[in-house]
């Protein structure tokens, strides 16, 4: 009898995790999303002080580290790839490109602006170039990997003189972060061969007025730095 009962009962778990598993997806796509965003809501609410003074933090962060720091980078970035002077590199600089990274000689341009102006200018300029078709799919991929080093005034000034209260130690955090940056740049060259595919990209010859460029690179850069500015004050 008792082992009559304990089928029963394995049979109707059996079932209740059928159900559950046949639910578990729309469980998992709608309630815990909407569960999450009423919570956070309910946070919101419950702590309003909290939440404006960290969008307040968020806000001096922006305007008095970020923008001065970024804003003017990513301006000198889009304009140096509207105006195409990545394609005019030296026969030296894209040996030393393809020797250290197994790039095009176009990439060590955004490979040392990003090292100079920080996040995230390197990754920004792959993907401008990508876009006007002067570097394929699989070089801008690896440059993703590598072109991510925070600017040296955002080590020096912000977190080595402003948080740790050293210079020197921003000096030591900026040197490691570059060194980490450039070893895996080389070591991304055995990832994967260029698999040369180039975006399309129709040019015009007022494409290459400097009015036009400064114009369309200021939007860029506002647009970018808008972006990661909005992203910092979220969080």
């Amino acid at each position: 009898m008792n082992i009559y009962y304990w089928g029963e009962n394995m049979k109707y778990i059996k079932n209740i995790s059928l159900r559950l598993k046949k639910y578990s997806p729309a469980v998992l796509g709608y309630i815990l999303p909407c569960f999450t965003l009423f919570f956070t809501a309910f946070l919101l609410l419950r702590f309003p002080e909290t939440a404006a003074r960290g969008i307040s933090e968020g806000i001096d962060l922006s305007l008095g580290t970020l923008i001065p720091a970024l804003y003017p980078f990513m301006v000198l970035s889009s304009l140096m790839t509207e105006l195409r002077l990545f394609g005019r590199v030296p026969e030296k600089l894209n040996r030393l490109s393809g020797f250290l990274f197994a790039l095009d000689g176009k990439c060590l341009g955004a490979i040392i602006l990003s090292m100079l102006g920080g996040l995230p200018i390197g990754c920004k300029t792959a993907e401008e170039m990508f876009e006007k078709g002067k570097i394929s799919r699989s070089q801008a991929r690896r440059m993703l990997l590598f072109c991510f080093c925070p600017g040296p005034a955002f080590c020096v000034s912000t977190v080595g003189v402003y948080m740790l209260g050293s210079k020197k130690a921003g000096v030591i955090i900026y040197a490691s972060l570059l060194l980490s940056c450039l070893t895996l740049g080389v070591l991304s060259r055995f990832f994967e061969e260029d698999d040369c595919i180039y975006r399309n990209s129709e040019s015009s010859a007022a494409d290459n007025n400097f009015s036009a460029c400064l114009v369309r690179s200021v939007s860029k850069g506002s647009s970018g730095i808008l972006n990661v500015c909005s992203w910092v004050i979220l969080f």
